[in-house]
């Protein structure tokens, strides 16, 4: 049986940016946020896991 892709985020370097990727939440395969710095990028990460905690609630 195959569930609905898992909500993931996390953060990737590209070039001189960061981003904060969120994988699967709000019906979105793919959301990205820029950030200047990796300290930014975590910051914003740990408030974006935040934000998508009851849609990961809901898929267990």
């Amino acid at each position: 049986m195959i569930g609905k892709p898992l909500i993931t985020v996390g953060i990737e370097q590209e070039g001189q940016f960061w981003l904060v990727v969120t994988l699967n939440a709000d019906g979105i395969p793919r959301q990205e946020q820029r950030c200047r710095t990796e300290e930014e990028a975590r910051a914003r990460m740990v408030e974006e896991r935040a934000r998508v905690a009851p849609q990961i609630s809901q898929q267990t």
